[in-house]
């Protein structure tokens, strides 16, 4: 077993408490996903472990906080589940501009980390195929997006 180590003095109360979830949640799922074990000492994140992948979720679960000020245990199984896959993966960017605007004035947001990869996808590739449970958003996402991309010209 390894020891992987991350600085968080500068994370305020409010982040850790948020990346553990509520009763360390967050942190236990992981643990038992990726068989280690993750505590926090003084200013540092320990993950003891085969390799360094809690350390990466962690930092990913950071960056999505700090641009929603939301982190949910669907979001931590997602970046678990992507990093399991493709371990090689630095860290996940999203983007948190609005996707368009209604008709009323008001921004649409992609609300999941599911949407916004989808929405990532359709920004870096011609052809994007979506597949997933009924509901999640997939055929409203792409219209919107659609549109916007026609009124701002890039399609005519």
């Amino acid at each position: 077993m390894n020891k992987f180590t991350m600085d968080v003095s500068f994370w305020d109360i409010e982040d850790q408490r948020m990346i553990c979830g509520p009763n360390d949640k967050h942190l236990r799922m992981l643990e038992n996903k990726l068989n280690c074990k993750i505590c926090f000492q003084d200013n540092e994140l320990i993950c003891i472990g085969e390799n360094d992948l809690g350390i990466k979720v962690i930092k990913s679960c950071y960056d999505l906080l700090q641009q929603t000020h939301e982190l949910t245990l669907s979001d931590v199984m997602y970046f678990t589940n992507m990093l399991i896959k493709n371990p090689n993966t630095k860290r996940f960017h999203f983007s948190n501009e609005p996707i368009a605007k209604t008709i009323h004035g008001k921004f649409v947001y992609p609300k999941t980390i599911g949407q916004r990869v989808l929405i990532n996808s359709m920004e870096n590739n011609d052809i994007v195929f979506a597949s997933g449970v009924a509901g999640t958003g997939k055929t409203y996402l792409a219209v919107v997006y659609a549109v916007s991309q026609l009124k701002k010209g890039v399609f005519s």
